[in-house]
């Protein structure tokens, strides 16, 4: 925590202080309400709730998913290196559950795009798939399938071309699916780019 914090927070309020110097200067309006969401790390749900203002800060939502990971992940971890045998098991049914609960807010209640798109509750299995590619790499677990993955200077290629046919596919293939990029975009991009970094 100590390291993440001299890390990420100087550099995070400089720009904070920057940005809001500069719209002060400028004499425009500085949206006080998302900067202090931003300040928190909880601009992700400012946006998800209210709609992105579009502006210098809403490009905080990620780091703001990325700290609330990391103030829960190693809890997590400490509960489930207590059975290092089931950990890649368990982290793949909360990523799954994850898909799952993010297809029944789409699909059940019809819940907006914008939360999706920046809530934490809908976004962290992005982050838990970097980390069973960890436990599986640290462990080498299914290390046939990653030496398949990785026996070929083409493979990273052909993970490319999969990863952009994933994010592009109807545009691509003419064909509707509803709530695409919320339920199979967001659910399919992780693993991909997992599997291009192993």
């Amino acid at each position: 925590y100590r390291r993440r914090t001299f890390r990420i927070f100087p550099a995070f309020y400089t720009f904070m202080a920057a940005w809001i110097f500069v719209l002060i200067i400028a004499n425009r309006p500085v949206p006080w309400a998302h900067a202090g969401s931003a300040f928190l790390y909880i601009s992700n749900y400012y946006n998800a709730i209210f709609g992105d203002p579009n502006n210098g800060f809403s490009h905080t939502w990620s780091l703001a998913i990325e700290e609330q990971f990391y103030l829960l992940w190693p809890t997590l971890f400490l509960i489930l290196v207590k059975r290092p045998d089931r950990m890649h098991v368990v982290l793949g049914l909360i990523i799954a559950s994850v898909w799952v609960y993010r297809a029944v807010l789409c699909f059940a209640f019809n819940v907006d795009q914008g939360y999706l798109y920046a809530a934490f509750d809908t976004r962290f299995d992005s982050l838990l798939v970097g980390c069973l590619l960890a436990v599986v790499l640290h462990r080498r677990l299914y290390s046939g399938a990653i030496t398949s993955l990785t026996s070929s200077p083409w493979l990273p290629l052909l993970t490319c071309l999969v990863l952009i046919l994933a994010i592009y596919f109807p545009q691509i293939s003419g064909i509707t699916i509803p709530r695409y990029r919320d339920v199979f975009g967001f659910m399919l991009t992780p693993p991909l780019i997992a599997i291009l970094i192993a």
